[in-house]
């Protein structure tokens, strides 16, 4: 690049961008003296179609870094930010590293837009094409109910980010009454007005080889909680989804209808003593009323602890105030369903005609 300060000088480039992404790239950049750049590119993804971004940048010795905000053509309201950090190599092209606040990231690579096609040459992507593995291994695991706080969001946030590797940064999105994405330090310095969110996920992502990226997402809300780690390399996948695990283990809670490792729960309970118990009662009616009483208590077990205790309770706000001990909900968990196997065994009984009541039935 020309980096005289006398006039601004504008350049064309073109190039390509892997990652997360695919597309062509078309950037003009204008030195604005200093080592100062300003400019757009625009991007032709080859799955969601043209984004144009306008950018600002600085140019030091051979290294570039480069900044700016933009929108696909099809939704224009929708900002993206862009930050992306390369090298001027000496066969003049600018290779590097490219991320967005909405978590996508992975490599690019420029070269002028003058350059004869047979001149472009290799480029470190086309290297990296040629080392990429046959396959990606997914490692997954759902985790049970969970409650965390903004101690515990920055923990997990921290983990992924260093674990990934150098050069990766964490992204938080949260959903409350509105749905924000954050790296890491701006959701540090921010100070949010709702105490809870409904929905919470973390993700960090970094580069491997063959040009493919490794991937550590931890996603919470009211339906499942979920580990997913991805990359080329299977045993990274597999002992980093065992590590997380271990450190997201302190956050989980333990309700009564939830069947973890045992995989058997309350719910289990329930329905093997209905088993047991419907070929003791004479009649067909008897035997429905069971059934249906045990359905309704399941029911009503789920109900109170997915609606009642949060299958994830996400606490955002900084705020250190009264707030209920970690162990309440589980031990509530548990009180409301001995007191549902309570009235399962008695709903038997009775219809069994063994509690000796005044209204036994007679069907």
């Amino acid at each position: 690049m020309n980096t005289s300060q006398s006039e601004p000088n504008t350049s064309q480039w073109t190039g390509r961008l892997i990652g997360t992404n695919t597309g062509n790239l078309y950037a003009q950049l204008k030195e604005l003296g200093a080592g100062k750049i300003s400019g757009k590119v625009r991007l032709n993804d080859d799955r969601y179609g043209l984004s144009t971004f306008a950018i600002e940048g600085q140019l030091s010795g051979s290294s570039i870094t480069l900044s700016g905000s933009g929108s696909a053509s099809d939704a224009p309201d929708r900002e993206v930010n862009l930050q992306a950090n390369g090298v001027l190599t000496q066969d003049g092209k600018i290779e590097g590293d490219w991320e967005t606040s909405q978590g996508t990231g992975g490599r690019f690579s420029l070269h002028p837009a003058n350059t004869p096609q047979e001149q472009i040459g290799a480029t470190s992507l086309d290297q990296r094409e040629a080392q990429r593995p046959d396959q990606l291994h997914t490692a997954r695991h759902e985790l049970g109910p969970i409650a965390i706080d903004r101690d515990g969001i920055e923990m997990l946030a921290k983990l992924v980010q260093k674990d990934v590797g150098a050069g990766a940064l964490s992204v938080i999105s949260i959903t409350g009454q509105s749905e924000a994405s954050y790296f890491l330090d701006a959701f540090l310095s921010q100070s949010f007005s709702e105490d809870r969110a409904r929905f919470l996920k973390i993700r960090a992502q970094g580069k491997e080889k063959g040009g493919l990226l490794r991937i550590i997402q931890i996603e919470l809300g009211p339906a499942s909680n979920v580990i997913t780690v991805q990359s080329g390399d299977e045993a990274w996948a597999r002992g980093e989804l065992d590590l997380i695990r271990s450190k997201v283990r302190k956050f989980e809670r333990y309700y009564a209808t939830f069947a973890k490792n045992s995989k058997i729960g309350l719910n289990q309970i329930l329905v093997g003593s209905m088993l047991v118990v419907l070929p003791s009662l004479e009649g067909i009616i008897e035997r429905a009323v069971l059934l249906i009483g045990i359905i309704a208590i399941i029911w009503l077990l789920e109900v109170f602890d997915k609606r009642m205790l949060r299958h994830a309770s996400i606490r955002i706000s900084d705020s250190h105030g009264l707030r209920m001990p970690p162990f309440l909900p589980s031990l509530a968990s548990w009180l409301v369903g001995i007191l549902g196997m309570t009235l399962a065994a008695l709903l038997a009984a009775w219809l069994g005609g063994y509690l000796g009541l005044p209204g036994t039935p007679s069907f």
